[in-house]
């Protein structure tokens, strides 16, 4: 897990201790820590990413989207 990533899950743990499990927001937190941990961090697929093609997919498949649209391919320009 990259060291960032640790951090903001050991703040969300902290969180999570001090609330109440009937809170709303417990399990939302609670998965959330879940996911993070279970996440394979270390693997990476060892492909490139192909910006056309993820663009294409992206404009097929989720009409009408363009801020999430565009939050992808600038994440994917950018590496991460």
């Amino acid at each position: 897990m990259p060291d960032e990533v640790k951090k903001e899950a050991l703040k969300e743990l902290g969180r999570l201790a001090r609330m109440s499990p009937m809170a709303a927001d417990y399990s939302v937190t609670r998965n959330y820590i879940e996911w993070l941990a279970v996440l394979p961090w270390a693997k990476t697929s060892g492909g490139e990413i192909e910006i056309p093609k993820a663009k294409e997919i992206l404009d097929a498949d989720h009409y009408d989207l363009q801020k999430v649209k565009t939050a992808y391919s600038t994440t994917f320009r950018c590496g991460g």
